[in-house]
């Protein structure tokens, strides 16, 4: 997209100047336009879309400090140079009071006034392009743009596709990769990023590029598309063109999708997930080991798209929940500490068997550690099975905290400590739990499962039921079936 510069300055050989020395020294594409004075320059960034304004001081009808305290006052206000050829302290504040860029003092330095357009080219390029990426992020988040405008339409419809990185390094392989094109970043997690980029040819060439010597790094590229509307759809394709990559014959560095998996059972993944982490604090070693075996059980008929979707879904269940549930625990223990980066760097494990082993020891060392911190305070631990074994009826924390003879303040604080979570929040998911469980029952209607689970208000089960998993109890059975 071409740079708007308006030149404003009273004598036409100094404009004509300026305007050589920007076409012959900046690569960028540039329009320029000329304006004889302030009033001029300001009735013309009023009504056209300027990014960079190089003034003079000292003019007719408006002076350039007026101009810039004028421009100020715009929607979108342009970035300032300033010329002068008045070496004086006041013009400079005053340049410098209204967010003027640079002050260059007249005879202008060719060199100088290069540089400082360069620079303000580099902030327009760069708030240009964050204001974008802010768009498209807030489109996959929330399925709305809430300023379209910003929308790069012009690199949408030249043909795009969504490219995810997943590596030690990603932003620096993405900004390798495609340093000679526009790209926008719509996710950005450790060590996964996923972007927009342009449709090229030559894919595989410049992400080994990106990676470099020694870089191991895995990328997946969606189907090509020239509307916006579909972009969370891309944006999973690419996500499980990555993760497809644990079911190839050979291992690649770069995968495209390759076509729409069926219904993925994630459902079932979720659930074995929460209760084994809702019964960590009480499984042994070995039931805790199957019940990480569990997590990575995918249906036999399953096809290398559905088993890329559901290892996909597991990872951002690990990474974002599992490392992140015991911050009182992990944050102090040099071995989780360094077995959640190795989870994390999932693309370094020679296959997924390697990368289940450590989730696996993770897991049970957790397990070890909390069981461990609960019977320091067995108060807690005898607490926790009472919840359990009463959670279908009414229950507060004051019933518990008096079955256990215990100080509510205290049992309130310990509880929280012991368990990572509030007393209220410990039962409404533990209640959550057993929902989805009596769900995957079709004989049981909605209400009775609500009463079942200590929910005597079934609109109230509703509401905390699609606030907890994002979906209605019977969109949740529905997905069970159709998966």
């Amino acid at each position: 997209m071409a740079v708007t510069v308006l030149i404003v300055d009273d004598e036409k050989l100094i404009r004509a100047g300026i305007r050589k020395i920007l076409s012959d020294d900046i690569s960028a594409e540039l329009e320029l336009y000329e304006a004889r004075n302030g009033e001029e320059a300001l009735e013309w960034c009023r009504n056209h879309p300027t990014q960079l304004v190089i003034t003079d001081i000292r003019m007719p009808k408006m002076d350039g400090v007026e101009l810039m305290k004028n421009l100020n006052t715009l929607e979108t206000s342009p970035s300032i140079i300033v010329l002068s050829g008045f070496d004086e302290f006041s013009y400079a504040k005053a340049a410098i009071s209204y967010g003027a860029m640079s002050y260059i003092l007249k005879p202008v330095d060719r060199k100088e006034l290069v540089e400082a357009v360069k620079s303000a080219i580099e902030k327009y390029t760069a708030t240009d392009k964050a204001r974008a990426e802010s768009q498209l992020q807030t489109l996959v988040q929330e399925g709305m743009v809430t300023d379209p405008e910003a929308l790069p339409l012009g690199f949408i419809a030249a043909g795009y596709q969504c490219l995810q990185i997943m590596g030690s390094n990603p932003e620096v392989v993405l900004e390798k990769a495609y340093a000679d094109t526009s790209r926008y970043v719509i996710e950005k997690r450790q060590n996964l990023l996923t972007a927009v980029v342009p449709v090229v040819d030559d894919i595989e060439e410049r992400i080994a590029r990106g990676a470099g010597e020694g870089e191991r790094c895995v990328a997946g590229y969606s189907v090509r598309s020239v509307t916006i509307s579909n972009l969370r759809t891309l944006q999973r394709q690419a996500s499980l063109a990555v993760f497809s990559s644990y079911f190839a014959d050979d291992r690649q560095m770069v995968y495209t999708f390759s076509g729409e998996p069926d219904s993925s059972d994630t459902a079932t993944l979720d659930m074995r997930y929460e209760s084994s982490i809702a019964r960590i604090d009480i499984l042994s070693h070995d039931e805790m080991r199957k019940a990480v075996a569990q997590w990575f059980v995918f249906p036999k008929d399953a096809s290398n798209e559905q088993k890329a979707a559901m290892l996909s879904y597991m990872y951002t269940k690990i990474t974002t929940n599992l490392l992140m549930r015991y911050p009182e625990i992990t944050d102090n223990d040099g071995y989780l500490t360094a077995k959640g980066i190795m989870i994390s760097n999932i693309w370094r494990c020679g296959d997924l068997s390697e990368w289940q082993h450590q989730i696996t020891d993770y897991v049970v060392y957790l397990s070890a550690l909390v069981q461990q911190d609960s019977s320091e305070v067995p108060f807690i631990r005898d607490a926790l099975k009472y919840v359990r074994d009463h959670f279908r009826e009414e229950l507060t924390m004051t019933m518990v905290a008096n079955h256990v003879s215990s100080n509510y303040t205290w049992f309130s604080e310990k509880f929280l400590e012991q368990t990572g979570m509030h007393f209220n929040d410990y039962l409404k998911r533990l209640r959550i739990y057993e929902a989805k469980r009596l769900l995957s029952n079709q004989c049981l209607k909605v209400y009775e499962v609500a009463e079942q689970c200590g929910f005597p208000d079934t609109k109230y089960f509703i509401k905390i039921f699609r606030h907890e998993t994002g979906m209605t109890p019977t969109e949740y059975r529905r997905s069970l079936v159709n998966s």
